[in-house]
């Protein structure tokens, strides 16, 4: 019986082992969690005195072993045990527990030396006792035996790294790499705060510039009116020597309205010419075709020949010659163009008459005066007519005449002459040599003697100030390329070997992202370099161009382009920069191939594409050019460099250029170069006048084209001797032209780029601020062609390309080109011209001038068209400033509306109540409005017939 009890009671326990052996682990773990947690509680309550007696027992140990430390000895208890339960007592656990104890300690002891007076006590007792004020008794103990051996300042050593070594321990952090970790920290602060100071002082600097930009932009302003003053003057000035000059002419051509036969029908027989006598003039009413017995009349033809150009009677000469070979007269004397002059008989048979002299100085009652009875001439006189001047006279009157009467084209002369001298050729006769002489005073003396006789110029010559004349108004001569800088190549740089080597790091940074990609080919342009990827079957596109950062950053570039994918081929294009950017210099475009082999006169050398191939396009084929881009960007060097394609490409006579300079710094430069139809606008008013003149240009060739029923510049010109030059207009920066005179500038421009192309007039337009407001939407409707330069953002770029992009180019000439006709932008890298350059360029050409080089009338319009846009304002009748702007539009405003309160006008115009309220109150004045009725509106008392009136009347005040 017992015996079996005894078997029941074992296997009874057995199961209860086994039971315990099933249950889970964790819940042991958690009481003993909780278990630390409530003696932790029950600690910390009797440390601060709220748990009775038990808890002033569980206040005096611990106060007494641990001193001020105490209060934190629940908490360190908590902390360890929980480490305990949950780390099972490991190797690392056992670690850390001493780690833990060790600090108390060195807590305590560091309490006991900065609280307690003494360190060293004289009973261990005292250590006890003194509570909460030291470190307690352990904190004593342990202090009071280090500083009996090694002192103070050995003990605080000590304690200072049994302190560090126990936060290691129970951190697992090293100090030194957290101080590594926090000097680089710290360093990264530094560099981004040396980066933002520096950013900060950039935009200082870039201020400052601005400010000093504005004040020389201010004095170049005053300069500027300055020098129109002078300008206008001069103009003036101009104006009335060519009235005085055309007053000479007219002049002149009343007193050589003669009867050419008298001078050329002439068979020479002087062989019954008597003594001396008087040669008087012949009436007033002698007959105008008064010829020679016996001899025929000049043709109408001839005389208009003779007649003809005014540049034939106005040359640098300093005398009149008509020579007269084997002359055979009638004894009738010439008419009174030989009024005044003796002869003396003499023997012309086979001999030369040298008539000299410029009868300018003779009355018109002289001239043409009655007719006195002639004597019967003696035969074999030698008989020599010269007019003597004095040299002092000759030089003023030469000077005079140089400096007022207007210069003919040589080609015109030449000509002229040629006609003359074959018609001459036909009667049998000789040259005439013409020259002009502005009035002299003449003396009548007669010369016998045979060598002061001047022989006659060959035919076809022109006298020796022509001569130099036309030899300065010639054929201008293009531009060599030695004016150009020599182009160095950079043997440093080997392509294939980077090319190589970036295309295997392509590879494996899209290999890291799960692209198994092939690189089919590279073409490599002067800054940026396409990888040709084909992607894997069944790969979207917009997985690639998703990596477009990541795959920068892997590759530390600058900036990428994806482009996905190239037009006409199937593979993707990773646009990467080079290592080694190379510059593309302009002499280098010009000796090449494409550039002298391309048949336009306004060709531009654009620069090299992706491919290393020259760019150069056709202007007239565009026909209108947008350039747009950032600050920095390369807008300049692009606009001097189309400049500079025309200069090299096309004569004066072939291309005429109007340069529009706000800025008043960039295209400065090209003063004073043939190719300029006006000189550089630097004032936005004149700006919008050379623009209206464009138009109004425009129309009239237009309308020339319609009468020779011919539809195009190229057209007109193979008919019309008269040629037409193209004309290019550059408007360097567009947005301040915009905000001067806006309407009038779209206005202008719309107009020139819808119609001006086949008028041979083709528009460059740049601008640094690419916004809607700068280039609005007409304008940007109107210009087919774009080039896009660096940019800060994407929404510049798709104002001026209609897509994004161009805020990833990387500046310096990078740019997208767009002309007509392309589906999608090319990537080129610009030509660079550099200052000197140009400058060697524009004095080569100017150093082939005489004089002034640009178009007087396209002047003169531009002048007037500004002092007409600045004097007539909308609104000024009266220039004292008596009335205001916006008078005139709100006298027709409330004339139209039939009603005039201020609300009205301040709606209508936008402006505020008290501007309104002046400018009632001067329609008030003028009687165009009745005075104030209360609330109501005033009473318009005027039509508006009759407020016209009133302005006619005002403005002729």
């Amino acid at each position: 019986m017992a015996k079996g009890s005894t078997t029941r009671r074992r296997s009874s326990s057995r199961s209860k082992k086994k039971l315990k052996k099933n249950q889970n682990p964790g819940i042991a773990e958690e009481i003993l969690l909780f278990g630390s947690l409530g003696v932790t509680i029950l600690m910390f309550l009797g440390c601060v005195g709220l748990l009775g007696a038990f808890g002033k027992v569980i206040r005096g140990i611990l106060i007494g072993l641990f001193g001020m430390v105490g209060f934190l000895f629940p908490f360190l208890f908590f902390t360890v045990s929980a480490f305990l339960i949950l780390n099972k007592w490991k190797n690392v656990t056992k670690v850390k527990l001493f780690a833990s104890i060790a600090l108390i300690i060195v807590l305590c002891c560091s309490a006991q030396l900065i609280f307690a007076n003494d360190a060293i006590a004289t009973r261990l007792t005292d250590y006890y006792t003194t509570r909460a004020s030291n470190g307690g008794f352990v904190g004593g103990v342990v202090s009071a035996f280090f500083c009996k051996f090694l002192g103070l300042a050995g003990t605080i050593v000590i304690l200072a790294v049994a302190f560090i070594i126990c936060i290691v321990l129970l951190t697992d952090r090293s100090l030194f790499t957290s101080i590594r970790e926090g000097s680089k920290m710290l360093s990264a602060d530094v560099k981004r705060n040396a980066e933002h100071r520096r950013a900060v002082n950039e935009v200082r600097s870039m201020e400052r510039e601005e400010r000093d930009m504005e004040r020389w932009a201010k004095r170049n302003e005053k300069h500027e009116r300055h020098v129109a003053k002078q300008e206008a003057k001069r103009a003036q000035q101009l104006e009335e020597r060519k009235r005085r000059a055309e007053e000479r002419k007219a002049e002149n051509a009343g007193r050589m309205n003669f009867d050419a036969s008298n001078l050329r029908n002439i068979k020479p027989d002087i062989s019954e010419i008597t003594d001396i006598e008087e040669i008087e003039p012949v009436t007033e009413e002698a007959d105008d075709t008064y010829t020679y017995p016996g001899e025929s009349v000049v043709s109408e033809e001839e005389l208009k020949a003779i007649q003809g150009p005014e540049s034939m009677f106005y040359g640098n000469s300093s005398e009149y010659v008509s020579t007269v070979a084997k002359p055979e007269v009638d004894n009738t004397p010439a008419p009174g163009i030989m009024s005044g002059i003796k002869l003396e008989p003499r023997d012309m048979s086979g001999e030369i008459t040298e008539i000299t002299g410029y009868y300018e100085g003779a009355s018109e009652e002289e001239l043409f005066g009655t007719p006195e009875p002639t004597q019967t001439p003696k035969p074999n006189v030698k008989t020599s007519h010269r007019i003597h001047i004095t040299p002092a006279e000759e030089a003023a009157k030469q000077e005079a005449y140089e400096r007022d009467l207007p210069v003919d084209d040589e080609e015109d002369f030449e000509d002229d002459y040629s006609d003359v001298a074959e018609i001459f050729d036909r009667r049998n006769t000789n040259e005439v040599t013409p020259a002009v002489r502005p009035k002299p005073k003449v003396e009548h003396k007669i010369d016998l003697a045979e060598e002061n006789r001047k022989p006659a110029p060959k035919s076809g010559s022109v006298t020796p100030g022509r001569a130099i004349r036309a030899q300065k108004t010639g054929k201008i001569k293009l531009p060599t390329t030695d004016l150009l800088n020599i182009v160095k190549n950079n043997d440093k740089v080997n392509p294939a070997a980077e090319m190589n080597e970036t295309a295997r790091e392509l590879k494996e940074t899209l290999a890291s992202f799960g692209l198994d990609i092939q690189i089919t080919g590279s073409s490599r342009g002067p800054a940026v370099t396409r990888y040709e990827i084909q992607m894997p079957a069944g790969v979207s596109v917009k997985k690639i161009t998703g990596l477009a950062d990541d795959i920068m950053m892997s590759l530390g570039a600058k900036d990428i382009r994806i482009e996905a994918p190239i037009p006409g081929k199937k593979a993707v294009g990773i646009e990467l920069p080079n290592k080694e950017s190379t510059m593309v210099h302009f002499r280098e475009l010009v000796e090449s191939k494409e550039f002298k082999n391309f048949n336009s006169k306004v060709a531009f050398a654009v620069g090299k594409d992706l491919s290393g191939d020259i760019v150069v396009t056709d202007i007239a084929k565009m026909p209108h050019l947008l350039i747009a881009g950032a600050t920095g960007s390369g807008k300049s060097v692009c606009i001097n460099t189309l400049i500079m394609s025309i200069l090299y490409k096309a004569s004066p006579s072939e291309v005429k250029l109007i340069m529009i300079d706000p800025k008043m710094v960039e295209l400065s430069v090209y003063n004073g170069i043939p190719h300029l139809l006006i000189p550089v606008v630097t004032d936005p008013k004149k700006a919008s006048s050379a623009l209206a003149w464009a138009v109004n240009e425009m129309t009239e060739r237009y309308s020339k084209f319609a009468e020779l029923e011919v539809r195009d510049m190229k057209g007109y010109n193979a008919k019309s001797a008269d040629k037409m030059p193209q004309i290019v207009i550059v408007v360097d920066e567009l947005a301040d032209l915009m905000m001067v005179a806006a309407k009038e500038v779209e206005e202008s421009i719309c107009r020139l780029a819808q119609l001006a192309r086949a008028a041979g007039i083709y528009l460059i337009l740049t601008t640094q601020r690419p916004s809607v407001d700068v280039i609005t939407g007409l304008i940007k409707a109107n210009m087919p062609s774009r080039i896009a330069f660096s940019v800060s953002s994407n929404v510049d770029s798709r104002t001026i390309l209609d897509m994004a992009g161009a805020e990833r180019l990387l500046g310096n000439g990078d740019m997208f080109f767009y002309p007509r006709g392309y589906n999608k932008p090319a990537r080129v890298q610009g030509a660079f011209v550099g200052d000197d350059e140009v400058t060697r360029v524009v004095e080569f050409l100017k150093s082939q001038t005489d004089g002034s080089v640009y178009d007087e009338v396209a002047m003169s319009a531009v002048e007037a068209g500004a002092a007409s846009g600045s004097s007539s304002s909308p609104g000024l009748i009266d220039p004292s400033g008596a009335f205001d702007d916006l008078f005139v539009a709100a006298g027709q405003a409330v004339i139209e509306a039939d009603k005039a309160t201020i609300g009205m006008l301040q709606r209508k115009f936008k402006v505020g109540f008290n501007r309104a309220a002046r400018i009632m109150d001067q329609l008030c004045d003028e009687g165009v409005v009745g005075p104030e009725e209360g609330t109501k509106p005033r009473r318009i008392t005027m039509t508006m017939d009759q407020f016209n009136e009133l302005l006619e009347e005002k403005n002729h005040q």
